[in-house]
């Protein structure tokens, strides 16, 4: 269900009517009216590419060590920043952003477009975007889980403890987290 802005109350401030926006920015996150990522991707697509234009003055004169130095210092923060907001990407989405990975690849070992990648990804010890943002996920859950911080989100989960029995007749707890 979409809500209809038009017949929500006018926000005013200090007298001064405020208009509904198609999509704003917080924190770097473009955010538009229908919770889609597209702006939001097509965003990281433009900054990567132009980062990379910058580095591709030099390119045959650098060596590939330093060229995964690069990137990942200058690039890959653009993939990874607040990436799990976005987990649930479209396949059209996260196929662009593998798409644009594939061109650091490429970047980094001067290869032709119809080469082979994954031997390339292994090599460099990589992971995909896709994977990435579940790694990503898994250490925020990790976190909460361990810490119990913050306490809006561990409110959530909740421990079920359930004991086990060893050779020697330990007991030792299993916690499984709902």
């Amino acid at each position: 269900m979409r809500i209809n802005t038009d017949t929500l109350p006018q926000l005013t401030i200090n007298g001064i009517a405020i208009p509904f926006s198609k999509s704003t920015k917080n924190l770097g996150m473009k955010l538009t009216e229908h919770l889609s990522w597209n702006s939001h991707i097509s965003a990281i697509c433009s900054r990567v590419h132009g980062v990379l234009n910058h580095l591709r003055f030099r390119t045959y004169y650098l060596s590939s060590s330093l060229k995964k130095q690069l990137v990942t210092a200058l690039i890959l923060p653009h993939f990874d920043y607040a990436c799990t907001v976005y987990c649930n990407l479209t396949r059209c989405l996260d196929l662009k952003l593998t798409r644009l990975f594939n061109v650091l690849i490429r970047y980094i070992f001067l290869l032709p477009r119809d080469a082979r990648l994954a031997p390339y990804i292994a090599k460099l010890d990589w992971l995909t975007p896709e994977k990435r943002r579940k790694y990503f996920l898994a250490v925020i859950l990790y976190q909460i889980l361990m810490t119990a911080k913050p306490p809006y989100l561990t409110a959530f989960f909740y421990p079920l403890a359930r004991a086990f029995v060893v050779r020697k007749g330990i007991v030792s707890p299993i916690l499984v987290y709902l």
